[in-house]
């Protein structure tokens, strides 16, 4: 490959920038995260809060054989722990521990990677490492981080290392590099699941284009990228088995979505395509806060974009998780390099550097298309290729969009470098006067990009000031949009937030002019350098600062009289928030009843309010945080945006035994035997449910008191026992233990069947377990109880010990979810496990008293495939280093 020729002039780089760049990531993040060198204090997260992370299922070394989610519905699978980046600095700091630097390592990773990256790519130390930095703080991944998906900031990471390695394969070791690549690749789809496919597209891409840099015909140069492609992919295959086979399983084979018959193709690609990024939301990789940031930011900074929505109903359901912000600075180089690139003589870059520049400035823009989604031009036509139907959310193409402009902005720092910080002290005294000089000596080009950037800020400054103007009318369009958030403060603040744009623009422009204007020299290089260091860190830092959100997690999590109430039956049954459906339909039955009455109606709006509140309440924070640290399994999900069709099939059963007069069926085979809800619920449940055996009581009274008054957030409420309270816990007795034992069994191998009985009017859970698998009939005749089965508490969610008393041979139902990978033993010796009542997990057991026990055995050939790959990787690492280091050595002596 073409290298950019060197320059005696040129200031010289260090040998490992990275000793630069890495005490500063350090200690810029340590600063960034202080308070979470408290006792009790971690970074809210809204995927795999510290409550999930600390939760059964997340305890190592079991999660690294596979994480037995047995905390929500009735178990299932979530995958495992990979010895990726992820993975081994859980298992080096625990799961607590990880939790609160998780946010730090993974920016750091970030950092050090793309430093690598632009080293590999032959860029200078001051582009490494101001590159790094950008990498690092870029809001992409920051706020991923932030939200709790550190492992975008791994994978974006590990497509930097693939893209170092596949630039450097086109020289010695070129094998070796190639499966290095391959090894990279490997690890960002393990980080990033669809996220780490999106960047191997792009990085393979560029592995390919690189062999047309070199010499040779068509055809050589094309087998030359296509080899090395080929190897790339087979040894990311092999590194990322496991997490491939967990997409596969999770993400397209066996669950309900886009493979639902139900659905139109419109429907399908609504579902698909709800993340998309408006194009007028492109401002914001320029303007961070334009459209907000958080979704429950208290400052007027809400979310009032159009990711998340639905094409059915426009204008709703806008989520916000991420940001988009690059730099100010950031972009204005990268189109200083793109312009640049253009100059084919007396330029900055090599022949073969302007033609990475093309590459990646072509792929910027095919990856913001892409992003733009259902609003864009090209998604649709991505859409119809396999599996990528599958991808929910387009605004993922973002994540390539920053990886190829930073790219581009360590290209633009190495140009300005070579071009106007090598040369000597201008001998022009004064800055204007060397602006002027500068000005009449400049080529054509030059004086375009200066005209350029001087309309730039006077057009940002009159956009700046006709915004501001339109303030009022933007507040009236948010009070119609169904925001979350004052609309008099969302507007003010996005005003404030482009005049902080054409701030940070104008520094950015200036520090640019300065640059080409030579008022910066070889002399003064690293003050130059500096400054811009500085003006990235400080523009950077101050809008990501949005996404840091700390608490204290020894306050919140506080055990109080209902949840410890709840955690003494954890062992034995599960807990749901009260249906919606059987309370709604009384709220709107009184209604009808007091039309004429406005105060009762006000009454029943208040009653549904507070309805509401608990049940976001027991949603945001009882089930994603309280009921995972204290290990309380709950019916109901945090979050499932592909149901399993196993479920489905399930709850469409119970839906039908509601149709046939049964409506508590899914609750009493489930074990789900507490609810939480108001105070008067359990007289509307027993109407609407249970008219028949009554059921329903209330157990617990108690009231949320916020800690700080006028508080939007839910975190901020904490729950107090009081008799008097409007919320309640809500007992139903109905329920069948996780653990009993049968005397009765019906034997259905046949799923169709076991599907309609479990929804026949006349199938009775607490007296009749269905047994999908060939087992022995059930004994005739008799009257007298199974005996007792009580599950023994477990720190694992891999073992599940129950103690069984079986006056007569017996089935023993574990209303658990039936999974191959569960064995199971009665008295230490192996017995063959039963699928029961469809979903179930059980075990055919003898008279007596038996200790049984079942216990997870997942496959672990993808893990140690991992392993293996992580070791042989480190190996060649080593060996590539060592040979360069003693050719080197070598050509030194000889010189």
């Amino acid at each position: 490959m073409t290298s950019a020729p060197s320059s005696s002039n040129s200031p010289k780089p260090a040998r490992n920038p990275l000793l630069v760049l890495a005490p500063l990531l350090i200690v810029l993040f340590a600063v960034l995260f202080l308070p979470l060198f408290q006792t009790g204090i971690a970074h809210f997260a809204n995927d795999g809060p510290y409550g999930t992370a600390v939760a059964r299922p997340s305890q190592v070394p079991d999660s690294f054989h596979g994480i037995w989610n047995d905390l929500l519905w009735i178990g299932a699978w979530n995958g495992n722990f990979n010895p990726n980046v992820t993975g081994l600095a859980i298992g080096a700091l625990g799961p607590g521990m990880y939790h609160k630097m998780m946010i730090s390592i993974g920016l750091i990773f970030l950092g050090l990677t793309a430093g690598i990256c632009f080293q590999r790519l032959g860029l200078p130390r001051w582009a490494c490492v101001l590159g790094g930095l950008a990498a690092a703080l870029n809001m992409n991944v920051f706020s991923n981080a932030c939200w709790g998906l550190p492992s975008r900031a791994h994978a974006m990471g590990a497509a930097f290392l693939a893209v170092a390695a596949l630039h450097s394969s086109y020289g010695r070791f070129s094998m070796l590099k190639a499966i290095l690549a391959g090894f990279a690749i490997g690890l960002s789809i393990s980080e990033g699941g669809d996220n780490g496919a999106i960047f191997a597209i792009v990085a393979g891409s560029y592995g390919f284009f690189c062999a047309f840099l070199g010499q040779g015909t068509w055809s050589k140069r094309t087998f030359s990228g296509g080899w090395r492609v080929a190897i790339t992919a087979i040894v990311a295959a092999v590194f990322a088995a496991q997490t491939l086979n967990i997409f596969v399983n999770l993400a397209v084979k066996g669950v309900v979505g886009m493979s639902d018959d139900r659905l139109t193709p419109e429907q399908k690609w609504d579902f698909a395509t709800q993340g998309s990024l408006h194009p007028k939301e492109t401002l914001r990789v320029i303007i961070p806060g334009l459209f907000g940031y958080r979704m429950d930011a208290e400052d007027g900074g809400n979310y009032w974009g159009r990711v998340g929505e639905s094409i059915s109903a426009p204008g709703k359901n806008r989520h916000s998780g991420a940001g988009e912000y690059a730099g100010v600075i950031v972009v204005l180089v990268a189109l200083w390099a793109l312009h640049h690139s253009l100059r084919r003589r007396g330029g900055a870059f090599s022949d073969g550097e302007r033609k990475c520049i093309w590459f990646w400035g072509g792929a910027a823009v095919i990856c913001l298309l892409l992003a733009w989604g259902k609003w864009g031009p090209l998604y649709r036509l991505l859409y119809s290729m396999p599996y990528f139907n599958t991808i929910r959310l387009p605004l993922k193409w973002m994540h390539p969009f920053h990886l190829a402009l930073l790219i581009l902005f360590a290209y633009g720092l190495t140009g300005l470098g070579r071009l106007y910080l090598a040369k000597a002290p201008s001998p022009v005294p004064g800055v204007w006067k060397r602006f002027k000089a500068a000005w009449h000596g400049a080529q054509p080009g030059e004086r375009r990009w200066t005209r350029f950037c001087l309309g730039l800020v006077v057009a940002s400054i009159i956009g700046a000031f006709i915004y501001a103007a339109s303030e009022k009318s933007l507040a009236e369009h948010l009070s119609d949009a169904n925001v979350m958030g004052d609309p008099a403060k969302m507007a003010a603040f996005s005003v404030r937030e482009v005049y902080l744009f054409v701030v940070f623009l104008v520094c950015s422009v200036a520090a640019v002019l300065a640059i080409t204007s030579s008022q910066f020299s070889r002399k003064t290089f690293n003050v130059a350098a500096i400054g811009i260091g500085l003006l990235l860190v400080t523009d950077l830092v101050r809008a990501d600062r949005h996404w840091m959100l700390f608490f204290n997690y020894s306050d919140r999590y506080a055990m109080n009289p209902p949840l410890q109430y709840l955690k003494d039956f954890a062992s034995s049954y599960r807990v749901a928030k009260v249906p919606q459906q059987p309370i709604m339909s009384a709220l709107r039955a009184t209604a009808q009843a007091n039309q004429n009455n406005p105060a009762a109606l006000q009454q029943l709006q208040q009653q549904a309010g507070l309805f509401q509140n608990i049940l976001n309440y027991t949603h945001e924070q009882w089930q994603q945080n309280q009921f995972q640290y204290y290990n309380i399994p709950c019916l109901d999900m945090s979050q499932e945006p592909r149901m399993p069709a196993d479920k489905l099939a399930f709850n469409n059963a119970m839906a039908a035994a509601a149709g046939n007069g049964h409506a508590t069926r899914e609750y009493e085979m489930t074990s789900t035997r507490h609810f939480v809800g108001m105070t008067g619920h359990a007289g509307v449940l027993n109407a609407y449910l249970d008219a028949n055996s009554r059921r329903f009581h209330e157990v617990s009274r108690f009231t949320l008191a916020p800690t700080r008054p006028g508080s939007p957030f839910f975190g901020d409420l904490r729950v107090r026992a009081d008799t008097n309270g409007p919320f309640a816990i809500i007992e139903f007795t109905g329920a069948l233990p996780r653990a009993r034992l049968f005397h009765h069994w019906e034997v259905t191998t046949n799923e169709a069947q076991t599907l309609a009985r479990l929804g026949a009017a006349d199938f009775d859970p607490a007296e009749t377990v269905l047994v999908n698998d060939s087992t022995g009939p059930s004994p005739n005749g008799t009257n007298a109880p199974a005996g007792e089965a009580v599950i023994t508490p477990s720190k694992t969610s891999h073992r599940v010990e129950v103690r069984a008393n079986a006056t007569i041979p017996s089935v023993l139902l574990l209303t658990d979810r039936f999974d191959p990978a569960w064995q199971v033993t009665i008295d230490g010796r192996p017995a063959p496990m039963l699928r029961c009542n469809y979903v179930m997990r059980g075990v055919s057991v003898p008279a007596g008293q038996h200790t049984v026990e079942f216990t997870y055995h997942p496959k672990m050939i993808g893990f140690w495939l991992m392993a293996g790959c992580d070791v042989t990787g480190l190996c060649l690492l080593v060996f590539i280093g060592v040979a360069g280091r003693s050719t080197r050595f070598r050509s030194a002596s000889k010189t």
